[in-house]
């Protein structure tokens, strides 16, 4: 070989090395990100499996205050696991930046707009210390309330860490993965809460209401809306024949158990969800139409039959009624409106004046106002972090939407049941709490959301390079 023709072969060998080392680089990422996701999405099932390994104490007390504490310290320990993966994916995303450098690029506006959400969480984070700093923290803002389990660190770690370990994962067959692995998962957590009702008691179910694992059945009502609307999608979107089966078990079963549980927030979101659906599908995937009218009629089918028997969501619905006139003739005498939800909605709006830029740091409204958590995780942000991170909260949740919903026609099936879960964690937030074991999935699920359109800003640099090349 000549000197140049050696030369040539050089910069072709390490060439080939470079994107061998990204390729590997990738795959371990890919990986560690998968089993982190998956681990927290199976975390229900996983303290389920402790509680039957585990001796129980005849004290019931006792078992359900050792039952908390076990699953703080589980969850904190995924959280760990989580910080750790989102360095090596955010060292391993700066590193693909930089390793992209020479390549063409879509103009700075564009990349820009497509970072968007993951600048928006990040601010949103960055705002909690300040204002905590600013106003000087609470007895909760450091260690969390002990029930809720909730910290300023943890606020900062869901949007920096879940959200970017969610956006960093982009291929179908992943997506789908953790969505089967919800399915799979919850389906024990709901089998037994039925059998809870119908058959036996279950001992190691000590939770507030039907809230299997849970400690609240409000909180198992958000776990089972996500179940109900990712089985009930993914059963239009299954091609084959026995995991289309699975899909549609699942999302029966969930919807049955909700019916029992009577989380009417959830109720909605799975209502507002499968409607929204239906209009994606009339409009968008035309082809699947009348799925997803079968879907909506199956979630009323199952509605209506077990209203016979339990009249929860029906009565439920009822009082709703009810509580908006209440609140619409007198809203200053309105207290007892959605469970006294409206009290407390009230409550923070009436005093956050005090401190609108700031805040009262985690449960601050508890102490010196009284007003407990405001079953609204915009008012909750709001109360604990000030008007500004509120804003910010919203406009990162809806900058992930609007973005998928402005490309939703080359989006991926799975990208659009993230979307849809999305949707109805959302709207089950309005009537909800923030707390440890379930805030994390609505960043994960916008993070598997996202992910669709972040990792084509890298593609597109790729694509544009070759034609460059080829020119």
């Amino acid at each position: 070989m000549t000197e140049q023709e050696e030369r040539i072969w050089a910069e072709i060998q390490k060439k080939k090395q470079a994107e061998t080392r990204e390729k590997i680089l990738g795959i371990m990422a890919q990986c560690l990100l998968m089993f982190t996701v998956g681990i927290f999405i199976f975390s229900p099932c996983q303290q389920l499996i402790m509680r039957f390994i585990g001796g129980k104490n005849s004290d019931r007390w006792y078992n359900l205050s050792k039952d908390i504490r076990e699953y703080q310290d589980m969850i904190q320990k995924v959280n760990y696991l989580a910080v750790f993966t989102a360095v090596l994916c955010y060292i391993y995303f700066i590193y693909r930046i930089i390793a992209s450098r020479g390549k063409p690029h879509p103009p700075m506006k564009e990349r820009l707009c497509r970072l968007s959400p993951l600048f928006l969480f990040w601010a949103f984070a960055i705002l909690i210390p300040v204002v905590t700093v600013i106003r000087g923290h609470n007895e909760y803002d450091l260690t969390g309330h002990p029930y809720m389990f909730e910290s300023i660190y943890s606020y900062m770690l869901y949007p920096t860490c879940y959200f970017f370990c969610g956006a960093m994962i982009w291929q179908s067959r992943s997506k789908k993965s953790l969505i089967y692995l919800l399915l799979f998962s919850s389906m024990p957590l709901n089998i037994i809460s039925l059998y809870d009702e119908w058959v036996k008691p279950v001992e190691i179910y000590l939770g507030r209401g039907v809230a299997a694992v849970f400690h609240n059945s409000n909180h198992y009502g958000y776990y089972l809306a996500i179940t109900i609307i990712a089985g009930g999608l993914m059963a239009v979107y299954e091609k084959r024949l026995w995991l289309k089966a699975v899909s549609a078990v699942s999302a029966v079963i969930a919807t049955m158990v909700l019916i029992i549980n009577n989380t009417l927030g959830a109720y909605i979101a799975v209502a507002f969800a499968f409607f929204l659906f239906i209009i994606y599908s009339f409009f968008i995937s035309k082809q699947y139409r009348w799925q997803s009218l079968a879907v909506m009629g199956v979630f009323l089918l199952i509605t209506f039959f077990m209203s016979f028997r339990y009249n929860t969501v029906m009565s439920s619905f009822v009082v709703l009624f009810h509580d908006v006139g209440k609140i619409a003739s007198d809203p200053l005498e309105a207290d007892s409106a959605g469970s006294s939800r409206w009290k407390l909605w009230k409550g923070t709006v009436k005093n956050i004046h005090e401190s609108p830029w700031t805040g009262f740091g985690v449960e601050g409204l508890l102490n010196t106002h009284y007003v407990g958590t405001p079953h609204n995780e915009v008012l909750q942000y709001m109360e604990f972090f000030g008007i500004p991170a509120a804003l910010l909260y919203v406009a990162a949740c809806a900058s992930v939407l609007l973005i998928v919903l402005k490309n939703c026609k080359s989006m991926d099936y799975t990208t659009m049941i993230c979307f849809f879960v999305s949707i109805g964690y959302l709207t089950s937030s309005m009537f909800g709490v923030a707390i440890y074991y379930t805030t994390p999935y609505i960043y994960i699920f916008l993070g598997l959301t996202y992910a669709e359109h972040l990792h084509r800003g890298f593609t597109a640099a790729d694509e544009m390079q070759k034609s460059t090349t080829a020119g």
